[in-house]
């Protein structure tokens, strides 16, 4: 099924085998069964971007998301779309950066994601993927059960970006590095309770409140 066929299309991205992605990808392009399909232009939009071919990269992922809405990669071909419009809207090194800590997570390779993450978040604020190197970065520190880099990065998050969307999620990251990392309940209790009067229109509130 798609799982199965997208963990080969990630192997073969993730360690650059150019000629087998390319051929792997056609023949998912076309197959008969839909899901196979869609995981083919999926991962097709996420292979071109490591050939440094963004625009067709965005417009195979934004066309997989309107031709096909109720697909399982939709959300994801959206979300990876706009990552890449985001890194277009300014011309530096960040979306090549990006594109080499995706790749480079496909295969587990957390020693490049650190390092082009960190590339990134060095860079000046007003970067439009710097926001999302920041969380990122934080999120990865915390599953390696570095909890002070974690918060680090997700409190510079909330001071160089607080009306960003992402914020209330950020907030509710930083009570989870309390929380789970760290077992400190009440400051994690702050942060929930944060989200609760400052974020009443965050999409996943009723979870927080089971949180707090």
């Amino acid at each position: 099924g798609g799982e199965f066929a997208g963990a080969i299309a990630r192997l073969y991205i993730g360690t650059g085998r150019t000629k087998e992605a390319e051929q792997y990808l056609a023949s998912l392009s076309r197959a008969g069964n839909a899901e196979l399909r869609d995981a083919g232009q999926y991962y097709t939009g996420v292979y071109l971007p490591t050939q440094k071919k963004y625009d067709l990269a965005r417009d195979t992922l934004s066309a997989l998301a309107e031709d096909d809405p109720a697909s399982a990669y939709t959300n994801d071909a959206i979300g990876t779309a706009w990552i890449i419009e985001e890194g277009l809207m300014l011309e530096s090194g960040s979306l090549d950066d990006y594109v080499a800590a995706m790749k480079a997570g496909m295969v587990g390779d957390t020693v490049v994601v650190l390092t082009k993450l960190t590339a990134i978040v060095g860079r000046e604020a007003h970067d439009p993927l710097r926001p999302r190197a920041l969380h990122q970065l934080g999120l990865l520190y915390f599953e390696q059960g570095k909890n002070d880099a974690a918060l680090a990065m997700l409190q510079s998050y909330l001071k160089d970006y607080p009306k960003n969307d992402e914020s209330p999620q950020v907030t509710r990251d930083i009570g989870r590095v309390y929380e789970v990392g760290m077992g400190s309940y009440q400051q994690a209790l702050g942060e929930y309770e944060r989200i609760l009067m400052d974020y009443p229109e965050y999409a996943m509130l009723d979870d927080v409140r089971r949180d707090v």
